[in-house]
């Protein structure tokens, strides 16, 4: 008898379901609502300053959702957004976005020699401010 190989054990089974977890993912959630908060928090990163993909989707109130954060701001090139402030957790660009490095060096920001802006210094502290406003 031949041994048959089940879908699941060819990469293309991943990928489609990957794309249905993030389909079902994007629908849970109103994504209008999700993409202006986005906008919104991005708008108002000071110059100079960083924030990541996660602490803008914990602001937006979808602290799972780092990763969606970054799929809405790649489609935001036509909005006028200092989207060159939102590094990953490490303080590490977006890929293949030369550009990001010379924007945020010309506010300031200085990166490490691994290449990540150094997070304890650049990174947006949000909560700090909103404590001395209180």
């Amino acid at each position: 008898m031949r041994n048959k190989k089940s879908i699941n054990n060819y990469p293309i089974h991943d990928i489609f379901v990957s794309l249905s977890a993030k389909q079902t993912i994007m629908s849970r959630i109103n994504l209008e609502e999700f993409r202006q908060s986005v906008y919104d928090i991005v708008a108002v990163i000071p110059s100079g300053r960083v924030m990541t993909y996660g602490q803008i989707a914990l602001l937006a109130g979808y602290p799972d959702y780092a990763r969606q954060v970054g799929h809405v701001l790649h489609g935001s090139g036509h909005l006028n957004l200092p989207c060159h402030r939102v590094v990953n957790v490490q303080g590490r660009p977006a890929p293949g976005w030369l550009e990001q490095r010379k924007f945020l060096e010309a506010e300031g920001v200085q990166f490490k020699s691994n290449g990540c802006v150094d997070m304890k210094k650049y990174q947006w502290k949000f909560e700090e401010e909103i404590k001395m406003d209180i």
